[in-house]
C-alpha cells in the first residue's frame, strides 16, 4: 500500500510539472511599407539585370521578352536567338501586375499610376508620361 501511494505521488508531480502555464501561438501578418508619392513617381527606372523571383504577365515585342515582376518592375530578355535568351535589363516599376504595349509605348501600372515608357530603343528606356 505504501509503494501505491509513493508510486501516485510521484505520478501527480510528473503530471503536475508538466503542464504549460503559457500558451503560444506562431502567425504570419501583413507588415504595410510605406513610400511618398514623390518618391513613387521618381522611382521608374532602368537598372542591370536581375533573377525573376515571382514572374506575372508576359508580352511580346519585336526581339524582347518583357516579363512582369509582380509589383516590382519588368524583366526586359532579349529572344533574338531563341535557343539562347539574355536578360538584359530591368526596368523599376514599383506596384507594376499588368503591361501593355502599342506602338513604342509601354503601359505599365504603378500602384495608382499609369506610367507610359519609351520602349522604341530598349537600351534607353524612359519615362514618357504618368497619368496620376
Amino acid at each position: 500500500m505504501k509503494y501505491i501511494k509513493i508510486f501516485f505521488c510521484f505520478i501527480s508531480v510528473l503530471a503536475l510539472s508538466s503542464c504549460m502555464d503559457t500558451y503560444t501561438e506562431d502567425y504570419m501578418a501583413n507588415v504595410p511599407v510605406y513610400m511618398s508619392y514623390a518618391d513613387l513617381r521618381s522611382s521608374v527606372k532602368a537598372l542591370p539585370a536581375r533573377e525573376l523571383e515571382k514572374p506575372g504577365k508576359i508580352y511580346f515585342k519585336d526581339n524582347y521578352l518583357l516579363i512582369v515582376e509582380k509589383f516590382k518592375g519588368i524583366h526586359v530578355i532579349d529572344v533574338s536567338n531563341p535557343a539562347n535568351p539574355k536578360n538584359t535589363s530591368f526596368v523599376e516599376v514599383p506596384g507594376c501586375v499588368d503591361i501593355a504595349v502599342k506602338g513604342h509605348i509601354l503601359y505599365a501600372d504603378s500602384y495608382v499610376d499609369l506610367v507610359a515608357i519609351d520602349v522604341s530603343d530598349i537600351s534607353k528606356i524612359k519615362e514618357v508620361n504618368r497619368l496620376k
